[in-house]
């Protein structure tokens, strides 16, 4: 889930954007960082904190990469204004992208084979990924599927026993015969709940 990745001579800049608004409180040690809009304040999580996960991630996508210098930056879109924003890591606007990442250009650290070779391994992990993620989504539209026609047969999808229909200080119900090992009911109109 990572935002934006721009692969260069002097290393990987690894960018994670937020698009807010509102005024923008934050620490790089805190767990959680704070929107305020008018008298309204929300927390959410710590970007520089996402953007090191990201980071741990591509390292062990590209261990073999072992001099490649990497470059983190938050950039907030939007309409936001950070206010109280510490952190050693730069934390910018989007129009001062360009230049952030100019301004760490100072010494190339990976040839132009480096960064075909790169680029190549971070497309090939990406279409993997997707690959994954697509056979998780058809995975859980068959559970989904399976469990609906489990409950239209009256079988308990979390044991596969068939529901008997039992009375209780509510009235019927539909209940399993494993209980109290399995405790799936279900209404009579056969609304589900747990």
């Amino acid at each position: 889930q990572i935002d934006h990745i721009v692969v260069s001579l002097y290393g990987i800049f690894i960018i994670e954007t937020k698009n807010y608004k509102g005024w923008i409180h934050g620490n790089e040690n805190s767990e959680y960082w704070s929107q305020t809009i008018y008298n309204y304040k929300s927390k959410f999580r710590n970007p520089i904190k996402q953007n090191w996960a990201h980071i741990y991630a591509l390292k062990e996508v590209l261990s073999d990469f072992e001099h490649a210098i990497y470059h983190p930056i938050v950039v907030f879109a939007g309409n936001a204004e950070l206010k109280n924003i510490y952190s050693k890591i730069p934390v910018v606007y989007d129009y001062d992208l360009i230049q952030t990442i100019l301004e760490k250009c100072e010494t190339p650290n990976l040839s132009v084979e480096q960064i075909n070779s790169i680029a190549n391994r971070l497309k090939l992990f990406e279409s993997q990924n997707r690959k994954e993620i697509r056979e998780h989504k058809y995975k859980a539209q068959e559970y989904a599927y399976d469990r609906k026609k489990k409950l239209a047969e009256l079988i308990c999808p979390r044991c596969g026993e068939n529901l008997v229909l039992r009375q209780g200080p509510f009235g019927k119900f539909y209940g399993c015969p494993n209980y109290p090992k399995c405790k799936y009911t279900q209404k009579m109109d056969r609304d589900v709940f747990y």
